[in-house]
């Protein structure tokens, strides 16, 4: 079975794990001593962030890089 790619006229497979919205991150087992990289928006780390420290994974094992527009650039230019 496939399903639309919107405005492409494309198509792609189903996945039977795949699901719309935001990630979550309470079926997985993560281990305590678990090593974390995010590469993604920052609304996007933030909320996995967020779920990763009530999991109990410290914070100095969650390395992170933004994907998206620099916001430090927009206020140099200013």
């Amino acid at each position: 079975m496939r399903r639309p790619i919107s405005g492409t006229g494309r198509t792609r497979p189903k996945s039977p794990a795949a699901h719309p919205g935001l990630m979550d991150l309470a079926g997985l087992d993560l281990p305590a001593d678990a090593d974390v990289y995010l590469c993604g928006s920052l609304p996007f780390m933030r909320g996995v962030r967020t779920q990763l420290l009530r999991a109990g994974i410290p914070a100095r094992s969650i390395r992170y890089e933004v994907f998206g527009p620099d916001l430090w650039l927009a206020h140099a230019e200013g």
